[in-house]
């Protein structure tokens, strides 16, 4: 097995194309932004073109490969179409079904294009381009078992369908005690995403404050659905215990880190969970679904609890063991430290993907 920092077999031979990567946030933004800093610093990255990025958002150490279009699709077309003519790679890689079918004309007659696959799309009617394009794809990089069986669900022939689990890099300092006395749950997501379980986090507050008068609730992120969560929060009588930031700053978000007791996101069709791991990484119990990707980063009983979606008693019971008992989430965040360590870092995911690009080019 090649080293992680090796360059591969075939250097500048991977061009990719996409939409947002840089100009907006989220899990996918990241798993993709990886993915090209994995293949430029391995000397692989001909190339990529941003339908939808802005190239003021890119990395200047990136932005002499990566063009961003900022919208302009025609631009984009032109551009990508010179690319296969003049000088075409031998593998495209996409960071999202929708540009699969470009990908595939692009590199005709061979069809050597990969397409990166994460949960929610797949759950959706896909046109008939894009179910051609998926399952002619030389191989669809899923990001957990779940994306895969999703996959398969759809016909794509499982040879062509290659799990590599993600991974964060960010500077891990050790448990410090909490000065407060205060029992903190953190939800860390997009607020106008209504599966990921915040208005069953609220409920479940609502019966838990009478057993824990200090129990506090923390919702954080950006999105348009936060006034739904604050009159929800109102409606159950827990205006006092839910507190609801909005988007915060990197460094505000690692102190919500430190602070909290334990870290809940009971979502629906999470393609990974990104947030689980940096949870983990801050020897934080996790609570999740059992009914998506969650499960295989969440080991129930080990690292948190996993249960279904929508199971407000499940999810308050929960809770209840963890927030009375300090040596049970002590002892649960020890072993998600382990396991973060472990599985998911940043160099264990440069490791996975590297070698699964080197075998597929």
């Amino acid at each position: 097995m090649p080293s992680v920092d090796a360059p591969l077999k075939a250097p500048r031979s991977v061009s990719a194309i996409g939409g947002h990567v840089f100009s907006k946030t989220g899990g996918m933004q990241l798993a993709v932004r990886r993915m090209l800093e994995f293949l430029e610093a391995s000397g692989q990255l001909k190339e990529a073109f941003l339908r939808l990025d802005k190239q003021e958002d890119i990395p200047s150490n990136l932005s002499e490969k990566i063009r961003g279009f900022d919208g302009d699709t025609h631009a984009f077309l032109v551009k990508t179409g010179k690319a296969c003519f003049l000088n075409a790679p031998k593998l495209w890689l996409c960071d999202h079904v929708n540009y699969g079918a470009l990908a595939a004309c692009l590199s005709m007659p061979r069809f050597r294009y990969v397409i990166v696959g994460y949960a929610y799309e797949f759950t959706l009617e896909l046109s008939a381009f894009q179910l051609w394009a998926l399952r002619h794809a030389t191989a669809i990089v899923c990001i957990s078992e779940y994306t895969k069986k999703l996959c398969l669900n759809l016909g794509v022939d499982e040879k062509r369908l290659h799990v590599c689990h993600l991974g964060v890099d960010f500077d891990v300092r050790p448990k410090v005690p909490k000065v407060s006395k205060s029992l903190d749950i953190l939800f860390v997501g997009r607020m106008d995403e209504s599966y990921k379980g915040q208005d069953h986090l609220v409920q479940a507050v609502a019966r838990l404050k009478e057993m824990f008068p200090q129990v506090r609730l923390h919702l954080v992120g950006g999105g348009k659905s936060i006034p739904k969560y604050e009159a929800l929060a109102r409606e159950w009588g827990v205006t006092d215990q839910v507190d609801i930031p909005g988007y915060v700053s990197d460094a505000a978000l690692q102190n919500y880190y430190a602070n909290a007791d334990i870290f809940a996101m009971p979502s629906q069709c999470e393609g990974f969970g990104f947030v689980f791991v940096e949870a983990m990484a801050h020897h934080l119990p996790c609570i999740a679904s059992n009914e998506d990707a969650a499960q295989e980063v969440v080991e129930h009983g080990k690292t948190g609890y996993t249960l279904p979606y929508g199971d407000v008693d499940a999810l308050f019971e929960s809770l209840k063991v963890l927030l009375e008992d300090a040596a049970l989430r002590k002892s649960m965040g020890v072993r998600g430290f382990e396991r973060y360590q472990e599985r998911f870092t940043y160099a264990a995911y440069k490791e996975r993907f590297l070698n699964l690009i080197d075998s597929i080019v």
